[in-house]
């Protein structure tokens, strides 16, 4: 069977023990940025996938039933949906703005909401089940100083993570619901900080330093 699904990855690996590899998967590759999203449509065609790009803005509810709806469209059929999406904030509990706070609130939990809302049905609907992956962050299991509205947003989607997972087992709809908790990844929000020096340390020194 080939898992047709909405995906937020910038890079896509091989599976395996009967789960569809890069080549039998076919995606809908979203991000706010169309451009980035056809890039990463390259890079899955590249390694013999096939993925279509979709630009959008998650912090829209009828942007996220669209996406949806699009993918559905495209392929038939909903098996999966990885909601990796995430906008960091390094102020602490005392210097953090609320507006700052509910932009990253927003941003990091709500829209995984959404896309879990519509996503939901339309598995049950055209595969008979499916799965969510929800990506959130080692900050969102031991927390830090800083990155207050990080670390409570990426808290959230762990929880929401459990909460979907839950309900769609106490309706029996077949779709299970996961988070995975990454450490620091050498990407565009976290380039800064790997570039600076802390104290006697270089900055990859120091984030290896916090992790768990």
């Amino acid at each position: 069977m080939k898992g047709r699904g909405v995906s937020f990855m910038e890079n896509v690996g091989k599976w395996h023990h009967g789960v569809p590899s890069a080549e039998e998967l076919q995606q809908a590759m979203a991000d706010l940025d169309a451009a980035l999203a056809e890039r990463t449509v390259e890079m899955i065609k590249s390694e013999g996938g096939t993925a279509i790009a979709h630009g959008f803005d998650a912090t829209r509810e009828k942007d996220c039933k669209g996406l949806i709806d699009a993918a559905v469209d495209h392929w038939g059929r909903l098996d999966f949906l990885d909601n990796n999406i995430g906008i960091g904030s390094r102020g602490s509990v005392v210097d953090e703005k609320p507006e700052e706070y509910r932009r990253v609130m927003q941003v990091n939990v709500e829209t995984m909401f959404l896309l879990s809302k519509h996503a939901i049905p339309a598995m049950i609907k055209t595969a008979k089940g499916g799965s969510i992956v929800n990506i959130s962050s080692v900050l969102g299991l031991r927390g830090a100083a800083y990155a207050m509205a990080y670390c409570a947003s990426k808290g959230a989607v762990r929880t929401l993570t459990k909460n979907v997972a839950l309900h769609c087992a106490f309706m029996k709809y077949n779709i299970r619901c996961n988070s995975v908790h990454p450490g620091y990844i050498d990407t565009p929000m976290i380039g800064p900080a790997l570039a600076a020096n802390v104290g006697n340390m270089s900055g990859k020194q120091w984030l290896e330093e916090l992790h768990p």
